[in-house]
């Protein structure tokens, strides 16, 4: 089928989903003697390849990741980037012209092809550009392009992906709308980061510091025996306790607080009544 007229110019794709297919492929291919075009991609899906004899067996990251056609893309993802480019491209463009043939393009962007390549801003007639890459191919009674140079950067053009930009761009509008729409946010991200946040918070409030827990008035200290004294005092009350006791209390020091004192008056001298005694003379 890839080797029939009908799909000489289409830009195809083989994926094979089953290793030993695959390898039976392989096999007959190669003793073939007329090849395929070139621009047909036959390729192996690597998430369906067998472990061997290695015997490691998958993780449960592995096991829940899709394979074979579940990876299928069939959304307009891979052609955002295109998308956005082009109508950049379009809309800030103080003179929309074909790099071709040099002449005028239509503001709404109609029939007008874009060149993705990054730091490219060739734009062209998609009749302009077809014929230019027909006219570089070596296929001179094709009437349909597979791919090509871009007239102004050099780099290797796919037909199916310029038009593809093009048709989503003119007739593609609620797709468009999807693609650029703001995802919601899932129970389960929010649930996620409202956890992360606690888990934030509690390592914030483990960092505080411990508040300090000696008395700022020095004169609640209670000033302590000897060292020596200390122990002959503690240590019958500790064995009794250790024998009687398997969860002994801890004995601490008691705290007294001293009254200032008041300082003593001054000795007052009451007047005596020398005062009224007569001067001799």
């Amino acid at each position: 089928m890839p080797k029939g007229a009908l799909f000489e110019r289409w830009p195809l794709k083989v994926t094979f989903y089953a290793e030993d297919v695959y390898k039976v492929w392989t096999k007959w291919t190669s003793q073939q003697i007329e090849k395929l075009r070139p621009g047909i991609r036959v390729e192996m899906d690597e998430s369906m390849r067998s472990t061997g004899d290695s015997g490691a067996e998958e993780t449960p990251g592995e096991a829940s990741k899709p394979k074979g056609i579940d990876t299928l893309d069939v959304s307009y993802a891979t052609v955002k980037g295109h998308l956005e480019k082009s109508r950049q491209a379009i809309e800030n463009a103080e003179w929309l012209h074909c790099n071709i043939c040099h002449q005028g393009l239509p503001s709404s962007g109609a029939m007008i092809l874009v060149c993705p390549s990054e730091g490219c801003s060739a734009l062209s007639h998609i009749d302009c550009l077809s014929k230019h890459f027909l006219d570089t191919s070596s296929d001179r009674d094709a009437m349909l392009p597979t791919s090509g140079n871009c007239p102004e950067c050099g780099n290797k053009l796919q037909w199916v992906d310029l038009v593809k930009e093009l048709s989503l761009r003119m007739r593609g509008e609620k797709e468009i709308k999807g693609l650029f729409k703001k995802r919601r946010r899932t129970k389960r991200q929010m649930d996620a980061e409202a956890s992360a946040a606690d888990d934030v918070s509690e390592l914030s409030a483990e960092d505080e510091p411990m508040e300090d827990l000696v008395p700022e008035d020095d004169d609640v200290w209670h000033q302590l025996p000897e060292s020596s004294d200390v122990e002959e005092l503690e240590a019958p009350k500790l064995a009794t306790a250790f024998h009687s006791n398997p969860n002994p209390a801890v004995n601490r020091p008691t705290w007294t607080r001293k009254e200032p004192r008041t300082p003593d008056p001054e000795p007052v001298i009451e007047d005596s009544d020398a005062d009224d005694w007569a001067v001799l003379t």
